[in-house]
């Protein structure tokens, strides 16, 4: 299973994420940028048991130094917000050029018309 969190505001939803933990395989967190340290500081994010997702509509420039982090935690990245990025085919373009390693997409609920 897998737990989905969306857009994390404030610092005191991290509390939940070990009770969580216990319950989910995975969980896909998406974050602010800014809070990324906090959430690479977790210890109960061990063994990859949480997944980053990039939001593909976010501003490249901070991507690399994001990117970078992540692997150096060996967190596996999903690209979402795939259907809000207005340049995709461009979006797309950059970050093979950044030569991540992306392990799925999202792109947010279905719904049928």
């Amino acid at each position: 299973m897998t737990a989905s969190f969306l857009n994390f505001e404030d610092l005191g939803l991290f509390n939940a994420l070990p009770h969580l933990a216990r319950h989910f395989d995975q969980m896909l967190i998406e974050i602010s940028y800014e809070f990324l340290e906090e959430l690479l500081d977790r210890d109960d994010l061990a063994e990859k048991k949480a997944i980053f997702c990039l939001a593909a509509d976010s501003d490249l420039s901070a991507i690399p130094d994001v990117l970078s982090k992540l692997s150096r935690a060996g967190i596996p990245v999903v690209l979402t917000r795939l259907d809000l990025c207005a340049n995709l085919p461009e979006k797309l373009s950059s970050l093979v050029d950044l030569s991540i390693k992306v392990i799925g997409t999202s792109t947010g609920s279905f719904s049928p018309r």
